[in-house]
């Protein structure tokens, strides 16, 4: 999905969050609501564990032509998922951890503008 590869190159967290609105290639439409947590599979152990769920509400507006309007807010800190926090300070340590996210997605996901705030007030605004 090159749309969720260019957002986690620019901000884990809403790769994560955005991912979490599609099954396969296809949008959710509506209201939406879901939990995300961070999984770890250990190979050595075979053993796979899972962080607390995290709760989201948003909705989706799927438009012609591949758009989708989006808008998500994170009830709770993102930032206590901890290996999610970990990745994204190593990969991108400048990206906001949104309390909520906001935007268009077009052409199918090859476009888009999303608008990111954080709980402290902090925003980012991702185009690609």
């Amino acid at each position: 999905m090159e749309l969720i590869q260019a957002l986690r190159r620019q901000n884990p967290y809403v790769a994560t969050l955005v991912s979490a609105l599609q099954d396969v290639s296809n949008w959710a439409d509506g209201p939406v609501e879901g939990m995300i947590h961070d999984s770890y599979y250990d190979p050595a152990r075979f053993t796979l564990t899972h962080t607390a769920a995290l709760a989201f509400v948003g909705h989706v507006a799927a438009g012609g032509f591949g758009t989708v309007q989006i808008d998500i807010t994170v009830i709770g800190d993102i930032k206590q998922l901890t290996r999610l926090q970990a990745y994204s300070d190593s990969a991108t340590p400048a990206a906001v951890p949104p309390r909520s996210v906001h935007g268009t997605v077009t052409a199918g996901g090859l476009h888009g503008s999303l608008q990111v705030i954080a709980l402290d007030g902090r925003s980012e605004t991702i185009q690609w």
